[in-house]
């Protein structure tokens, strides 16, 4: 492919005039910098625009960020609509994060979310309080009313989860720091 139909090619994609399809003369020169001029601040307000997403998305949500190098799984526990349920896993690799719950938290009238956060080898991230039920492998457990959670009658595993007190806020993130292991 010659340059000249690599440069129509390139121009046809970001509907540039381009040079090798028009003939030079004053007109078609300035509509060239004209979109020249519209694609180069195009591109210097992009980063705002990555900032604005991301502020919007992270207005309304619980989140979970590894700080450590260690690879996590991620379970939560929580209240909605007066049904509690534990949820997970999520994976987490390190220096990421994850949103287990993607709503308004105050919206949801969830002040309390419970966490669990463990390796693959059992090491966990919280020392928590709160016996409730996880499975080995992708699930959604919902407590049985009034009653315990009796986790290995029903085949899950019993594991302590930390609760976080989110106050009466929109959004909340929990992070997991190396030094912060039990």
């Amino acid at each position: 492919m010659s340059a000249d139909a690599k440069a129509v090619a390139f121009c046809d994609v970001l509907d540039i005039p381009s040079i090798a399809k028009t003939r030079r003369n004053k007109k078609s020169e300035k509509k060239g910098i004209l979109a020249r001029t519209r694609l180069a601040l195009g591109f210097a307000m992009m980063p705002f625009g990555l900032v604005w997403g991301h502020v919007d998305r992270a207005e309304a949500a619980f989140r979970v960020c590894n700080q450590s190098v260690t690879l996590y799984n991620v379970a939560i526990g929580a209240e909605i609509d007066k049904k509690f349920a534990t949820e997970g896993w999520w994976t987490l690799p390190g220096n990421t994060c994850v949103t287990p719950i993607k709503d308004d938290l105050a919206d949801l009238k969830l002040r309390y979310v419970y966490i669990y956060a463990t390796t693959a080898t059992g090491d966990s991230a919280f020392e928590g309080n709160w016996d409730m039920c996880v499975d080995t492998k992708r699930f959604k457990i919902e407590k049985v009313r009034d009653q315990p959670w009796d986790c290995w009658v029903r085949g899950f595993v019993q594991a302590k989860f930390k609760e976080v007190d989110t106050g009466d806020t929109g959004s909340w993130t929990v992070f997991i720091r190396p030094d912060d292991k039990p």
